[in-house]
């Protein structure tokens, strides 16, 4: 069968065919309408801010037949444009799909996730399965008996606590409005155009083309501002550059309210006493300094997912979530992707995985060059900590933490530490805390995630 796992959240669906390594690109929640052409997702985006009467980016949150209003005629719905934008995404998935499965965020009534199932399928996908986004992601495997999983729509951040034995079961939802995606754009976007306007003397939000371009450059600066602290913000306009120094601290000052916010939340999720696993999905994880921000929490270890962790976490479990009856029912529970063990690694326990050669590794090869591992250690991620010797992984990095793992050396023996919740894997094998490594060892980073080899280099 050709599957097909969708995740429905408005600050950009997420679909992964079955079988393939990547999703397909986000198509953010939103409908423009130009002249007399309805544009959805990343069509709408690119007009977004040029034609901000013309476009709509509430119909998802909530889901119902209430008419879109204004620029849209009388009689289209919002779920008129869901459909529209579940019909494009139908279309750019290209294969024949038999079979689909819809994440969902735990928040939606019953009465929306009706309705989602009926546009679905009159967008003509075969929609035969229906879980609860937060623990699709977790079932895919994190260490602890207490997991939370932070996520951001459009309008809402949401808390979702989980326990896991045997299986992921959701134990509550806290939908938080006002802290979602928008609420953190609008607050960066206000505050970089008037750093604009008093070192540049530009002012990005006077015509529209200007704040376009604003929002379409702002998720690459957010991105690189999660692995450094500062870097030169150009905007073309009117046959000029426009460049102010960014910062990082500026952005976590603007959103210091807001992050705030979200923090309190977290602790309200977690168990008093009880050590958790916080899962941040990446479209929480690409919020500069959130991570070190909610790792502050006592008793909080910080895991980020990669962007197709729930529709990857909805395939694995396709044969546990697929009805043939018409109603479908939400599930809220999945087998957990570790084995009792490995969801109770002690810090002591090192697992042992069959080596390709034998010899001690020496060095890990990053992109054809050799990098020592030596008894300094050797941090590996795409933001190693500052004041470790460590080595940013750059490239096609899907499901890489910031500080994903340290190889290290010590009394001549090589070995793995994890820092990335269990997402570390030796010649295919889950690491649990610590685990031993030879030259000749496939080491991966994240889900898809990197691969890199062990190597010994000879004197």
């Amino acid at each position: 069968m050709a599957a097909l796992a969708v995740e429905v959240n408005d600050v950009g669906l997420v679909a992964l065919r079955a079988g393939a390594s990547h999703p397909l690109p986000a198509s953010p929640g939103l409908a423009l309408l130009d002249g007399g052409r309805l544009l959805v997702g990343a069509e709408a985006a690119e007009e977004a801010h040029v034609k901000p009467r013309f476009v709509h980016d509430t119909y998802w949150d909530p889901l119902d037949t209430a008419p879109a209003g204004l620029p849209f005629a009388e009689g289209v719905s919002r779920a008129d444009l869901a459909h529209a934008q579940l019909l494009a995404l139908r279309t750019s998935a290209g294969h024949e799909t038999t079979e689909a499965f819809l994440a969902v965020p735990g928040f939606w009534s019953t009465a929306s996730l009706s309705l989602l199932l009926s546009v679905a399928r009159a967008a003509g996908l075969p929609v035969v399965g229906l879980v609860d986004a937060a623990v699709a992601a977790a079932s895919l495997g994190q260490e602890g008996d207490s997991l939370l999983h932070l996520d951001l729509t459009r309008h809402r951040a949401v808390v979702t606590a989980m326990t896991q034995g045997d299986e992921v079961t959701r134990t509550g939802v806290v939908p938080v409005e006002g802290r979602g995606w928008a609420a953190f754009e609008d607050v960066w976007a206000g505050m970089i155009a008037a750093q604009f306007v008093r070192e540049a003397r530009f002012d990005p939000r006077h015509a529209g083309p200007s704040e376009q371009a604003l929002h379409d450059a702002l998720p690459g600066w957010l991105g690189e501002l999660c692995l450094r602290s500062s870097l030169p913000a150009t905007l073309r306009a009117g046959g000029r550059a426009h460049t102010i120094d960014l910062t990082r601290a500026s952005l976590l000052a603007a959103a210091a309210d807001l992050y705030r916010g979200l923090g309190e939340q977290v602790k309200l999720g977690k168990r008093a006493g009880a050590p958790a696993t916080l899962l941040l999905t990446h479209r929480s994880a690409r919020l500069p300094g959130l991570a070190d921000h909610l790792g502050e929490i006592p008793g909080v270890t910080i895991a980020e997912l990669h962007s197709s962790a729930a529709p990857s976490g909805a395939l694995l479990n396709r044969d546990r979530l697929r009805h043939t009856e018409e109603a479908l029912p939400f599930v809220t529970r999945l087998p957990s992707g570790l084995g009792a063990r490995e969801r109770q690694a002690a810090p002591a326990n090192i697992r042992h995985f069959p080596s390709a050669r034998g010899t001690r590794a020496t060095h890990v090869l990053v992109d054809g060059i050799a990098h020592a591992i030596g008894e300094r250690g050797l941090a590996l991620g795409t933001a190693p900590p500052a004041g470790v010797r460590g080595l940013v992984v750059r490239g096609d990095a899907v499901g890489v933490s910031r500080h994903h793992c340290t190889l290290r050396t010590s009394n001549g023996d090589v070995a793995v530490e994890d820092h990335a919740g269990g997402d570390t894997f030796v010649n295919g094998e889950r690491v649990g805390d610590r685990a031993p490594l030879r030259a000749g060892d496939r080491l991966r980073l994240g889900s898809p995630g990197l691969e890199l080899l062990l190597v010994a280099v000879e004197e």
